[in-house]
């Protein structure tokens, strides 16, 4: 501390010489001063003529007589003027007591010079392909500074080092994904590339749950189960019925399940697409809490697809995109009531509690859609959830789907007959009968010194016990949640949420969901008493 305290005492003393020894050199609109030569020692020179960029300029924004100042604009120029100033500076600095760095959002003024000194050092090695761990907040101000195109020379690789560093990044942090995906698309609309939108987005390192691939889908009639299963509170395949001999059948029949959806709403007069998504526009701030100059741009229009673009007009931005909120409302419902319908038809001793109608209006709201717009869509589209339309129709689409692909289930044994290739013949009842000769098998693996494999076979017991260890990091809400489900007590308020969380940890931990979400949630009872043993110990 001592030591940062006189560092920081000579850079002061330093930069007020400088100011009062001014001496013009380049442009006049740069206000790049220097003055006589002062020992101070070559970083911390640098970094103190770099503030003097700040002090000077501020001067003109700042009233000092009520602390107001001119404008976020000249605030961003002040950056950016620091940041080409920097931009070719390189440093070595192997200082570890370096006060860590928590700043929303930083600029150059955030930062200590001894941050400084590290950030630079770590910026040095990620322009030579060295992406270290470091604060968040040294991540941002790159990134920053790439916005701006600091250290690069054109748009192109200016998007090229974004998405790299992002990548290379990634492996240390993943809380920074959804800036990057809006600030790189802010940053493809103000620029001039050679390839166009999905050139660049190919290479993130993480797909967009993109609204138009949806759309595309249900154009061309094949529904991926996993874009469809994208921010549904339930997903067939994270619980413990979407089994890998399971598998296509299940993907398979949820597509054309849907498909029948929509032949069910066309009947009715009805297109899905016009009910469920719309086309909307508004108006849109670019680059959103990122340190951006704002420049001039050319009048113009971008598009990212068909259905997504950016206009602007003398500098006012409009953003055109497809809003899905009404979809999202009720996928949830869709989807459990497909893995209902499958289970009954596999056999499962455990089925699902059917979703209630009142959870679409709960979803409804949740996305921030005001209660008239969901009476209004209730007039519209509503009544066939209501009425049980919908529920009908997916049942039978499931029954159609077994009976048009030739899947028949007699005792127990499914005769698989997809490609109508040679038939695949599971038995299911004898299931229970391998289940017991493997517990044999186990107990002679314990028991019987010599047998092979004996480790291994200890070290899969142990994980499958561990995974209920996440029961002990639930909150205290969500362990209180859990006695009351077991105990048959009033569930508080929040309990949709609670639940979710709950149910979340579990499909981690031991691949299942272990509460149903309905009107009264449960416990599903194979999981009670490993619940109850467990909660009993916390």
């Amino acid at each position: 501390m001592q030591k940062e305290y006189y560092l920081r005492k000579t850079e002061v003393l330093a930069a007020r010489f400088l100011r009062l020894s001014i001496e013009l050199r380049g442009d006049e609109n740069m206000r790049i001063y220097s003055g006589e030569k002062i020992e101070v020692p070559g970083a911390y020179k640098k970094i103190a003529q770099m503030r003097e960029i700040r002090i000077l300029k501020e001067s003109e924004y700042y009233n000092w007589s009520n602390f107001s100042y001119h404008s976020f604009e000249d605030y961003m120029d002040t950056f950016v003027k620091q940041a080409e100033f920097m931009a070719d500076f390189e440093d070595d600095y192997s200082e570890r007591n370096v006060p860590f760095l928590h700043v929303y959002s930083p600029t150059y003024k955030s930062l200590t010079d001894t941050q400084l000194r590290r950030y630079f050092t770590w910026r040095t090695e990620v322009r030579k392909g060295i992406v270290k761990n470091i604060e968040t907040s040294y991540a941002y101000l790159y990134v920053f500074e790439l916005l701006n195109n600091i250290g690069v020379e054109s748009f192109e690789q200016g998007i090229m080092e974004l998405i790299n560093f992002w990548v290379k990044f990634r492996k240390h942090n993943v809380h920074m994904d959804e800036a990057f995906k809006r600030w790189i698309t802010d940053y493809f609309v103000m620029g001039d590339f050679p390839h166009d939108y999905s050139h660049y987005t190919d290479l993130f390192p993480v797909k967009s749950s993109s609204r138009v691939d949806i759309i595309h889908q249900i154009k061309k009639g094949v529904w991926d189960i996993n874009f469809l299963e994208l921010n549904s509170k339930h997903k067939i395949t994270k619980t413990a019925f979407f089994k890998p001999e399971y598998e296509h059948i299940i993907t398979d029949c949820t597509s054309f399940v849907m498909n029948n959806l929509l032949a069910f709403f066309k009947d009715k007069n009805q297109n899905f697409l016009n009910i469920f998504f719309q086309v909307r526009h508004q108006t849109y701030r670019p680059f959103n809490l990122a340190r951006y100059k704002m420049v001039g741009v050319e009048n113009k229009v971008v598009y990212l697809n068909e259905y997504e673009r950016f206009k602007i007009d003398n500098n006012s931005w409009t953003k055109t995109w497809v809003d899905d909120k009404k979809f999202l409302a009720t996928k949830t419902y869709i989807v459990k009531l497909i893995e209902i319908n499958l289970r009954k038809k596999f056999g499962e001793k455990r089925g699902l509690k059917e979703p209630y109608f009142h959870h679409i209006e709960e979803e409804f709201k949740g996305y921030l859609l005001s209660w008239e717009g969901l009476k209004s869509w209730r007039e519209e589209i509503f009544a066939y959830f209501d009425n049980g339309s919908v529920k009908v129709q997916i049942e039978k689409a499931v029954a159609k789907y077994f009976e048009t692909k030739k899947i028949i289930i007699k005792k127990s044994t499914i005769d698989l007959d997809m490609e109508e290739e040679i038939p695949i013949n599971i038995d299911v009842s004898k299931l229970d009968k391998i289940r017991e000769e493997h517990d044999i098998v186990a107990e002679k693996l314990n028991t019987e010194e010599e047998m092979p494999f004996v480790e291994q076979t200890t070290v899969v017991v142990s994980q499958i016990v561990e995974g209920w260890d996440f029961l002990f990091d639930l909150e205290q809400k969500e362990r209180e949640l859990l006695r009351s489900l077991l105990d048959n007590k009033d569930t508080p308020k929040d309990f949709l949420l609670l639940t979710e969380i709950i149910n979340e940890k579990a499909l981690d931990s031991i691949g299942d969901n272990i509460i149903d979400i309905c009107e009264k949630p449960y416990i599903y009872d194979e999981y009670k008493q490993e619940i109850a043993d467990r909660l009993g110990g916390l």
